[in-house]
């Protein structure tokens, strides 16, 4: 009968109670193992300690998710992790604690495939000679004295690395790696070949966030070399008092790698020993053996005080290559040729809203000098008090652009850019009291890295229209 309790239409009441029941056995075993898991804790490995001598032994003995936790010291050995996601910290930071390299090889190596969750801070690593690679020009030669990356992308923060010497990437080398870097400084590193501070090749992507590339020395990309297809993200980092015998002061970029730099200064980078040497700020070069021109983006970057004993003192861009660069200051800079501000042989950059002012050429084009680049696009820009011109060869005006032999008044102190200095450019000085974070900083009016009284005061002695 539909709808009754006939045996014809009765379900057996049996089997059904016990199917329920094993399935919610078979639920509570799985409910149960998940609550055990989640409630795992990772473990915390301290070193020095008994169990935990050296760095390397908690490493090796580190599992997923373990923090490795260093305390204040001087370690001389060599670093190699194992691909796990674990986190290895320094307790009291960097200017306490150092790695310092055994003389052999990188002091620290990434080469297992490790994730970005895979962590090293709060370091100071020195002493390294670099690990062996094959370079796509120069053969056989050690890289990455501090740090060697090899197709893995682990996250660095907070570490300086000083005083290695490998071949090329005197503090760190990324070869076909995608690795994090977060607030370190690369200084008084020094290399033969490429990259005093960092060299990315083999199609690396590293992202460069908040670093300090001081006092580099080497043959090409005395801060940073980039090619064989490798595009870092370089973001609100500074490039200073970096040194190369030919080309790329601050950075190089060639063989189809295109950065991405932005809020970024280059000052006092300087290219010295080769006549021929090019771009004391930055050089981008489309010839070579690996060859492809490279086409940076380029930001909302100063470059100043740069200088060059051939040509480009702030940046150099040839044979083929298109970088755009918008909303950048060139000032100060010099070149012993051509272009104290910019020079631009067979390449066709495009320059939007950019500032060019008080460059020096001995030669020609103080402020831009162009050479068979006739399709190099200039827009919304200012080229003013260059020496001994403005402007040297063929351009595209793209509109908007003034060209005058002075500058009109450079006022610092309008922090504002609105023309006048006011209450409300005292006002964003009290707003960012302090320790100067940010790279391009314009309250801090006297450049010092500290916003205090003395800007206020700036302020106050230029007051009124600017």
């Amino acid at each position: 009968v539909s709808g009754g309790d006939s045996l014809s239409g009765a379900r057996p009441r049996g089997p059904m109670k016990a199917g329920l029941g094993g399935r919610m056995m078979r639920l509570g075993t799985a409910i149960l193992v998940l609550l055990a898991v989640a409630g795992a804790s990772a473990d915390t490995l301290e070193v020095p300690s008994k169990a935990y001598p050296t760095i390397q032994s908690a490493i090796a003995a580190a599992t997923a998710g373990d923090l490795v936790l260093v305390a204040p010291g001087t370690y001389e050995e060599d670093i190699l992790f194992f691909g796990q996601p674990i986190t290895v910290r320094s307790s009291d930071g960097a200017s306490v604690t150092t790695i310092k390299g055994l003389g052999t090889r990188s002091v620290v190596r990434f080469m297992a495939e490790e994730p970005p969750d895979t962590v090293l801070a709060g370091f100071t690593i020195t002493g390294g000679i670099g690990t062996w690679i094959v370079d796509p020009v120069f053969g056989d030669v050690r890289a990455g004295g501090g740090i060697y990356v090899e197709n893995a992308s682990p996250t660095i923060r907070n570490c300086i690395l000083t005083n290695n010497s490998p071949w090329g990437g005197g503090a760190a080398c990324n070869f076909g790696a995608s690795p994090t870097y977060e607030g370190c400084t690369f200084i008084h590193n020094e290399v033969e070949g490429h990259g005093g501070g960092m060299y990315n090749l083999l199609g690396s992507s590293p992202v460069v966030t908040g670093c300090d590339f001081l006092d580099n020395i080497a043959s090409w990309g005395g801060g940073m070399t980039n090619t064989d297809d490798s595009h870092p993200v370089v973001t609100e980092c500074r490039f200073e008092n970096n040194l190369v015998e030919n080309v790329g002061g601050g950075m190089y970029n060639r063989s189809s790698s295109h950065p991405t730099v932005t809020t970024c200064i280059f000052s006092g980078n300087h290219q010295a020993g080769n006549p021929y040497g090019y771009g004391g700020g930055m050089c981008n070069y489309g010839g070579g053996k690996t060859g492809g021109p490279s086409n940076p983006v380029v930001t909302d970057c100063t470059f100043e005080g740069n200088s060059v004993t051939g040509d480009g003192g702030g940046m150099m861009s040839s044979y083929g290559c298109e970088p755009i660069v918008s909303g950048c200051t060139f000032q100060d800079n010099h070149a012993g040729r051509y272009g104290g501000g910019m020079r631009v042989n067979q390449a066709a950059p495009t320059i939007i809203d950019c500032v060019l002012r008080n460059n020096l050429a001995d030669v020609r084009g103080g402020g831009l000098d162009c050479e068979g680049s006739a399709a190099t696009w200039l827009t919304d820009s200012l080229l003013c008090g260059n020496a001994p011109d403005q402007l040297w060869g063929e351009h595209v005006d793209g509109g908007g652009n003034t060209i005058a032999e002075t500058c009109g008044p450079y006022c610092p102190a309008d922090i504002n850019d609105d023309g006048t200095i006011d209450v409300t450019d005292i006002l964003a000085v009290i707003a960012a009291w302090g320790s100067c974070t940010d790279t391009t900083c314009p309250e801090d009016v006297d450049g010092s890295g500290t916003v205090d009284v003395t800007d206020i005061l700036l302020v106050i002695a230029g007051w009124g229209p600017c």
